[in-house]
């Protein structure tokens, strides 16, 4: 048998950067935000960072009574997943 791990090696910084630049394309896609900031240190880059690195328990399921239904764990939303 062989088997071949994937494995994602980031440093703290790009992972920060990351998400910063994640939440700002979120931001000018979704809400038309065209002033973004690129900082990535401070009080509104740790927002965002926290906004976009979301881990929910629901899952949209169009037969749930809802229209939503809970997982048995938690996971990384979809539009969260680092890329």
């Amino acid at each position: 048998m062989n088997v071949s791990p994937t494995i994602s090696c980031q440093a703290p910084l790009q992972r920060r950067r990351g998400l910063v630049q994640k939440a700002n394309r979120y931001l000018l896609r979704n809400l038309g935000v065209k002033n973004r900031s690129i900082e990535e240190v401070g009080v509104l880059p740790s927002v965002k960072r926290f906004s976009y690195d979301y881990v929910t328990d629901l899952q949209i399921d169009p037969n749930a009574p809802e229209g939503l239904r809970r997982l048995e764990n938690s996971i990384t939303a979809s539009f969260s997943k680092h890329r």
